[in-house]
């Protein structure tokens, strides 16, 4: 018998690479089913919240981030049973988020995006302003990927001053900085390595922002290039850090559904991670298939970023670290 259950992901690398080897059945999914739709990571917020914010049209479906694709992964058999209700049983989200959701949803130890020293960038066109400016002016419109995200968390933790912030589809933030729509932006997924194309500059990595924010807490942990072990990016020597890792994104599981699935589910996404980093040429095609940004080099670099040995499962570090940013005990 095949148990069936939803899976929404976001469309960016670090996910396509790290769930890879469970939808394109290149593990075996002992006899789980699943239905996979891909999201912007502000809709899949809003979707474990219960709410939608996708029309009808192709215009709101494109403004908000809703699903390009869906597919169905694993075994099939004659014999199914499906879980599934309004809310996904498995999701991708923003840790952000984690305070509003967490008596209906728990955190899985694997398939999480950490950054150690990286994250969200705050950028303005060339010769606009410096972090000191963004520190202590209210005055800078400000575009975030989400209300919800974890991106827009930071920002207000660490420029509390920025309070004119609008939620913008994060593909679009950089174009519309660069065109002068907004003083600044905060920028995720493939955005954090290309934004000097757009002519843009950097004003602060609120990953480093973080680090600092918390050090002493953390104790020493490696660089998030340590992924690169398991064959993915550029080698890079291990280095001593004092602050927290930046927890991200987590996937999480419905409380409704019996242990023993959130628990296999929790196994095959750490299993598929192993997969990806073990063979990691054979998620290229389907990474790219999905990635906003086509250039290897991007994509190689985002993976290396925010897939790594927490991605496998949670270290103490980072369950102090959510606790730290959330507020939540995981």
């Amino acid at each position: 018998m095949t148990v069936r259950l939803s899976l929404n992901i976001s469309p960016c690398p670090n996910d396509t690479f790290m769930f890879d080897g469970l939808i394109n059945g290149r593990i075996d999914t002992r006899g789980y089913s699943f239905e996979v739709n891909y999201f912007d990571i502000e809709e899949l917020n809003r979707r474990v919240m219960g709410e939608r914010d996708c029309s009808g049209s192709s215009e709101g479906s494109a403004r908000s981030g809703c699903s390009r694709s869906s597919v169905s992964s694993g075994c099939s058999t004659r014999s199914s049973h499906a879980i599934s209700s309004a809310r996904p049983s498995i999701s991708k989200i923003s840790y952000a988020v984690l305070p509003e959701i967490a008596s209906a949803y728990t955190v899985l130890d694997s398939g999480s995006a950490l950054g150690h020293g990286n994250g969200p960038l705050l950028v303005a066109r060339a010769g606009f302003g410096r972090e000191r400016e963004f520190s202590v002016s209210s005055d800078f419109k400000v575009a975030v990927p989400g209300i919800h995200t974890t991106a827009n968390m930071l920002l207000k933790r660490l420029f509390p001053g920025l309070t004119d912030r609008t939620p913008v589809l994060f593909s679009d933030i950089a174009p519309a900085v660069a065109r002068g729509e907004f003083d600044a932006g905060v920028l995720i997924h493939e955005g954090r390595f290309t934004f000097r194309d757009h002519g843009l500059e950097l004003v602060a990595d609120l990953g480093v922002e973080w680090e600092r924010a918390t050090r002493g807490m953390g104790g020493n942990a490696a660089s998030a290039t340590e992924s690169a072990a398991h064959g993915v990016g550029v080698a890079a020597p291990h280095v001593e850090r004092s602050g927290l890792p930046l927890p991200l994104g987590a996937i999480v599981a419905s409380r409704d559904l019996p242990p023993g699935v959130v628990r296999d589910v929790e196994e095959l996404i750490r299993r598929s991670v192993e997969y990806a980093f073990a063979h990691p040429a054979e998620s290229r095609e389907f990474v790219k298939s999905h990635a906003r940004e086509m250039d290897d080099d991007v994509i190689d670099s985002h993976i290396a970023l925010f897939v790594n040995e927490n991605s496998l499962s949670l270290s103490p570090a980072a369950r102090l670290a959510v606790r730290e940013l959330t507020g939540v005990e995981i």
